[in-house]
Formats: structure tokens, C-alpha cells, sequence
């Protein structure tokens, strides 16, 4: 156990927050993402940069509750913890009341600094190398605790893993948006939409102005509003601000997000946002939002501008759309395919792309055609039927980020006027003639349009190990009595041995180790066989469990893993790596029957074998056998992909002797029902 030092750097939720003319008491609050895997049990470290100082290194320690401390080297830090460590060191996660850092879960801490002013970015991260040793983190919020204070906002949405991604266990965040805390409205004061915009426009060096008007799209819940700028002399001449107020109306709903573009007009038609400052003018809700960014319409400032030019696309997700911008970079000469990039308000599931080309009068023509006999397709209800499906694009994928273990695949296609479309007319609030591709999902099906990917590092930073020490740590009460355990690869079995605990180890931890050269491979899952001897009145708990291999510092664990064990029963743990989904559990279904078996008494273990894996040999208790009978057993297994093979083991109930067992099995399993004849003698 790790003991609470006395010292001021330490503050509780149960202790006030106090703060002085010098001194701040922050709130930091981290969600671990909701992927797999995302969990962790390392110590986080942060430091906090804003416009007036920087914070001290801080501490978010994973085992202690709602407070983190400064960071003071100490000798029991290591990058990957060593073999030779005591059991107890490999314990702190698994004693831990309320662990923290599990997928999806929000944690706060508190910690006291110097008033840091504005907030602009944070660097996070932890030292602890190894695959699945790492963490998710989604986002970071850090929150003044005064009256009118602030809460700022670090999206992050990547891992910290040596082992996934970029490998990267240490990142540089910058501010997304901060929120006035006192601002928050009530019920009791409906907005009416009017929104009051600051902008702060240009960069230290006198550019970044423009002489482009501005368009301001807000996004609502129930609809699009859309109002036009006309440029002044405060947008041209910067670094300057430039107060613009906004009659979104009450037809849109709730404000859901705001698109500020720029129309391209004069000599400098790019413009430079550092951040916008929001206020509602109904509620008084007010905010500030991070841009830091160019608005690009020439396409010379940014690797991803983001204004039409030549080929154009734009993203269509649940919730609200990318806008338009150019593909103009990433082309595969070899293979055609063009590769972007584009920044937006998180869009949710995307349900299309639209893709507009820039065609000769021609060319024009010819699509004309197409779109009106598409239009013909489509009003006579079999929209399914594309028309000319292999021009400009024949298929597209969008990936939100590299740390995401999917993409959506999109190759249903229509050709199509925009003067045809409602929606478009709608939220660019032009009837200019368009043509355009979009591009969705065949037959409407989301689900098949989902391919996963790998988010594991390519990088070959780990050295390659030349053998095993696995060790299985996991927390129990009831029975003292060990299970047997088992690390299964593929259809391979390696038994586990028990350590013996060492004194001053906690009774309610059981630990086993593997030590095995040449290395078993990647585990798929855990095999725990309780022994026949439990008493039925004081049944094995398992709780929580940790799998490490302490060659590489591999992590693996099971926070959840709540399981009572019957006498000589068996359970299965499917491994959870990060972003791969664990194999199901599936309930397996047996039945034999008896045409011929010899006097003797014998107990009877079955094994299914299939593509991926094996059930091991489970024990049938409880049948009375007899030559025609029918018995059937059932019990779950991790999947094991189509069964293809039964074996049957029959251990002689007393006085070892020959057995004999001859009949029908029947395997069934997932829908599917395999029948196999067996004729065998021990």
C-alpha cells in the first residue's frame, strides 16, 4: 500500500480548496476513451503552461483517490518494471478500491498552483513502455475553482502507448476552447439565437488579414441558418479584434456548432483566426474557442486548405456536415487515388460523401445526362441502381484518425445537380448550378460499410524477447483451495505454476508464472480450472486480474472479471488488447449417445477443437451412462470458430482398469450443429 505523505502539495474533495491572491486550486478532470483496452494503471504526469506561467510538474496518481502531487524523482520509478521486483509492486492496481483510469471513466484531482492566467496548452503523458501498458485518454478538462472561474478543454482522443499508433507515451496538447463557468444558463432563460461574436484576427507579424467577406453557418439541432459578413478595415488591418453579432433565429434549435468562412474577394482573400470569443446575447452564455489556424482559400498557406478549389468534397455525418474543401494533395499517380485531410466539429457516423468536379462545358453535358436518367432511377423508387458508377470516383473510405480502429467504406454512388438539391440549396444558401457525386453505402447497411483496422504500432522500437515470464495476479476470497490456470494460443495449452506468496504479500492475491522459451506468441485468452475439492458452501471468487509479461512489461487486464467457481468447473478469459475487440463467450452444447461401453465406472472430459481455438477438456458430471441413452451437457467457451474436431478422455472413476465407449456426439455451437461418431477404448 502506498502511504499519504504529510504535505501541503496534497488536497482531497473532502479537504477545502482554498486559493489566495498567488494561488490557484485547480481541477483536473481526465475520460479515459471508451475503446478497448483503453484502461490503464500507470501514474500520469502533466504540466500546465498559461499566458501569465507554467505549473509544476503534477502527479495523477492511478491508486490514490482525488488528489495528485508534485513530482518528486524517486528510485522505484522504472520505464519497464524488472522480474526480479517483489509480488507486491504488481499488486497496487488490483488493491485499489475504485480503480482509476478504467475505459470510459471520468477521474478528478485537485492541486494547488500559482495563478497561471489563461491556459494554452498541457503536456500529459506517463514513462512506462510496454504493449497494452499504456492509456486512451479523450479529453482533459481543467477547471478554475472560484466562483467566476473557467473550465478549459484539451481534446486529445489518441493513446499514450508504446505500442500503438506512434508509439508516443508523452504529448503536447494545446487549448480547444475554455467556458465561463458562471455563464451557464438556466432553463427559465430561452436564447433566441442571437449570438455576439469576437473575433482575434491575425498573427504577431501583421498577416492574416483579409479582404474576403465572411459567411457565418450555424448549426442547429433542427436547422441551418446562414448570415454574410461584409469585410471592414478591422478584418484587413491585424492584429485586431472585430465585434460581429449574429441573428441565427429559433428555427435552428439548439446551437450546435458555427462554420465562419471566407467568400475569397480582393487581393488578400486568405484570413487568420488565433480564437473567437461567443456570447449569447439571450443567456449570456459565453465561451472562447482555440482556431489558430488560416482560413485558406488559395490553398498556399496550409498542407489542408480548406475552401473550394478544383475537385472539392464534403463529408455528410449524423449530426452536421464538413463543408466544402479541396482535394488537391496526396495523389497516387500509380494507383489514382487521391488522399485529404480536413479539420471539422466531430460529425458522428458519416452516411456520405459528396464529391464535385470541375468539368469542361463537355464534360457538363455528359453528366447532365446522367443525372437526369439517375433522377429517373430515383423517383421510380429503385435508387439502388447507380449510373455511371466508375466516373471520377469509384469508391472512397474515411478514417477519422489514425488512432481510430475503423474506417467507413463508401462505393454506392449517384450522379446529381445541386440545383436538384434541397438540402445543399439550404445550407449554402445559393441556387447556383452544381453537379455533383455522392457517394454512400450499398443497400443503406452501416454495419457492413464498417472495416476495422489495426491501431498497433508498425514501429520495431521493442526489442525482440527470447523468452516468456508471464505473470497472472489476480484477487480473490472464499475458498483458499488454487485453481489451475492456463495461457492458451491458438489451440496450445501451457499450464501455469503457482508462486508460492512471500511474507508480507496480501492473502487475498494469488500469483502464477509462466517462464518459457522460445515465447508462446500473442495469448487469446485465460483458462482457470477450480479445483474438485471447493467446498459448494464456500465457493473461489475471482475479481480483478493483471497478465504481464515481465520480458516486455506486455499488459493485459481484467477489471471486471467477477466470477464465482463450482467444484471442478471450468472458466474462460478472452484477452482485451487495445482497440481489438475480445472474442465472445458462446455456450456449447453436447450430446452423446451410448450404442456400447464397457462395466467399469469412468469420468468423462470433452474437448472441442475448431479453426481458431479449443473449449480444453471439460468435465461431464452429473450423467447417468447406459448403453442407449442420450446425455447432453452445456457450458460456455470463448469462441472457438467453426468446431471441427470432438475428442473424448474417460478417466476410470476408481481402480484404474480398461474402458471401453463406443457411440454418436453431437457438437452444436454459434448456429451451427456438427454430428461426429466415436469409437474408442482406454
Amino acid at each position: 500500500f502506498v502511504e499519504r505523505p504529510e504535505s501541503s502539495s496534497f488536497s482531497t474533495q473532502s479537504e477545502p480548496l482554498m486559493n489566495d491572491a498567488t494561488h490557484m486550486t485547480y481541477s483536473i478532470t481526465v475520460l479515459t476513451g471508451n475503446r478497448w483496452g483503453a484502461d490503464s494503471e500507470v501514474d500520469l504526469f502533466m504540466t500546465i503552461y498559461g499566458d501569465v506561467k507554467k505549473s509544476d510538474l503534477i502527479v495523477l496518481e492511478e491508486n490514490e483517490v482525488y488528489y495528485c502531487r508534485l513530482f518528486q524523482p524517486h528510485p522505484a520509478h522504472h520505464r519497464h518494471p524488472h522480474h526480479t521486483q517483489p509480488l507486491h509492486v504488481h499488486c497496487a492496481w488490483l488493491q485499489a478500491r475504485v480503480p482509476k483510469f478504467g475505459q470510459n471513466q471520468l477521474d478528478t484531482f485537485h492541486t494547488v498552483q500559482p495563478h497561471l492566467g489563461t491556459l494554452q496548452k498541457v503536456v500529459l503523458g506517463h514513462d512506462v513502455k510496454g504493449y497494452g501498458a499504456g492509456i486512451f485518454i479523450d479529453h482533459v478538462l481543467i477547471t478554475e475553482n472560484v466562483v467566476e472561474g473557467r473550465q478549459f478543454v484539451f481534446y486529445i482522443n489518441k493513446w499514450f502507448d508504446s505500442g500503438q499508433v506512434d508509439g508516443k507515451l508523452v504529448r503536447t496538447v494545446p487549448l480547444s476552447a475554455f467556458y465561463y463557468i458562471g455563464s451557464i444558463p438556466s432553463e427559465a432563460t430561452p436564447t433566441l439565437g442571437r449570438w455576439e461574436f469576437v473575433l482575434h484576427s491575425g498573427l504577431p507579424t501583421g498577416e492574416g488579414g483579409t479582404t474576403s467577406n465572411l459567411r457565418f453557418i450555424g448549426f442547429g439541432s433542427t436547422g441551418v441558418s446562414i448570415s454574410v459578413v461584409d469585410n471592414d478595415n478591422s478584418l484587413q488591418k491585424v492584429p485586431s479584434t472585430s465585434l460581429i453579432q449574429i441573428d441565427f433565429g429559433t428555427d435552428i434549435g439548439e446551437l450546435l456548432k458555427v462554420r465562419i468562412e471566407v467568400d475569397g474577394v480582393g487581393a488578400k482573400p486568405d484570413y487568420y483566426i488565433e480564437y473567437v470569443e461567443m456570447r449569447d446575447l439571450d443567456t449570456e452564455e459565453r465561451l472562447a474557442i482555440r482556431v489558430s489556424n488560416w482560413l485558406d482559400v488559395t490553398g498556399t498557406r496550409t498542407k489542408k486548405p480548406q475552401a473550394f478549389r478544383e475537385l472539392a468534397a464534403q463529408l455528410v455525418g449524423e449530426y452536421s456536415d464538413s463543408g466544402v474543401f479541396p482535394l488537391v494533395s496526396g495523389k497516387d499517380e500509380k494507383k489514382g487515388d487521391y488522399s485529404f485531410k480536413v479539420e471539422c466539429v466531430h460529425l458522428g457516423k458519416i452516411q456520405y460523401i459528396k464529391i464535385y468536379p470541375d468539368f469542361t462545358d463537355l464534360g457538363r453535358d455528359i453528366f447532365d445526362g446522367l443525372s437526369l436518367l439517375q433522377n429517373i432511377y430515383d423517383k421510380r423508387g429503385v435508387p439502388s441502381i447507380g449510373v455511371a458508377e466508375g466516373i471520377i470516383a469509384s469508391s472512397s473510405w474515411v478514417r477519422q484518425s489514425t488512432h481510430d480502429p475503423y474506417r467507413f467504406t463508401l462505393t454506392e454512388s449517384h450522379v446529381q445537380d445541386w440545383e436538384d438539391d434541397e438540402e445543399d440549396m439550404k445550407r449554402n444558401g445559393t441556387k447556383e448550378r452544381r453537379q455533383f457525386k455522392k457517394m454512400g453505402y450499398e443497400s443503406n447497411s452501416l454495419f457492413s460499410a464498417i472495416k476495422p483496422l489495426f491501431t498497433r504500432s508498425k514501429k520495431k522500437d521493442e526489442e525482440a524477447i527470447e523468452s516468456d515470464d508471464w505473470l497472472l495476479s489476480f484477487t480473490v476470497d472464499g475458498s483458499p483451495t488454487p485453481p489451475r490456470v492456463m495461457l492458451v494460443v491458438e489451440t496450445d495449452e501451457f499450464e501455469m505454476e503457482r508462486v508460492e506468496p512471500s511474507e508480507g504479500d496480501p492473502a487475498t492475491i494469488m500469483h502464477y508464472q509462466l517462464q518459457r522459451s522460445p515465447p508462446v506468441g500473442r495469448v487469446d485468452k485465460l483458462r482457470i480450472w477450480s479445483s474438485p475439492d471447493l467446498d459448494p458452501a464456500n465457493l473461489l471468487h475471482v475479481h480483478r486480474m493483471r497478465l504481464v509479461n515481465r520480458a516486455n512489461n506486455e499488459q493485459i487486464r481484467y477489471p471486471a472479471a467477477e466470477s464465482p467457481f463450482e467444484p471442478d468447473s471450468i472458466v474462460e478469459f478472452p484477452a482485451v488488447y487495445p482497440d481489438m475487440a475480445p472474442r465472445i463467450s458462446i455456450q456449447y452444447t453436447v450430446a452423446m449417445e451410448t450404442l456400447e461401453m464397457s462395466d467399469d465406472a469412468f469420468v468423462p472430459y470433452v474437448q472441442i477443437t475448431g479453426s481458431d481455438s479449443n473449449t480444453g477438456f471439460r468435465p461431464l458430471h452429473g450423467a447417468q451412462w447406459e448403453i442407449g441413452s442420450r446425455v447432453q451437457f452445456v457450458f460456455e467457451a470463448i469462441d472457438i470458430g467453426t468446431p471441427t474436431q470432438v475428442q473424448l478422455r474417460l478417466e476410470p472413476h476408481d481402480a484404474p482398469g480398461p474402458i471401453r465407449w463406443s457411440g454418436n456426439v453431437m457438437v452444436a455451437g454459434a448456429g451451427s450443429e456438427t454430428h461426429y461418431t466415436i469409437d474408442g477404448a482406454m
